[in-house]
């Protein structure tokens, strides 16, 4: 157990993070669909942001939807391009 002081100067160097409100991560989500919504994606678009979503990367999401490399890039510059157009960023 920590003493009284190495408690509070432990308390004072690490910032403990304090709990998020649920809603706050409701509109969160809701405000990355209404953004997706706005993009008007088409399928394969939404497969391949899915698979980004996933944490995937260009070579396993081009097996994964068997098509090129290229073609997964291509449409991952369109969806930059698309929520660059709808967010209002150049």
């Amino acid at each position: 157990a920590l003493s009284s002081a190495a408690s509070d100067v432990y308390k004072r160097q690490v910032k403990v993070p304090q709990p998020f409100e649920e809603d706050t991560t409701e509109e969160s989500y809701k405000k990355v669909e209404q953004i997706i919504r706005k993009m008007k994606l088409t399928k394969k678009q939404k497969d391949t942001l899915n698979c980004y979503l996933k944490g995937m990367g260009v070579c396993e999401i081009a097996r994964l939807l068997c098509v090129n490399n290229t073609t997964v890039w291509r449409r991952r510059m369109i969806l930059q391009r698309k929520y660059n157009e709808v967010c209002g960023k150049n």
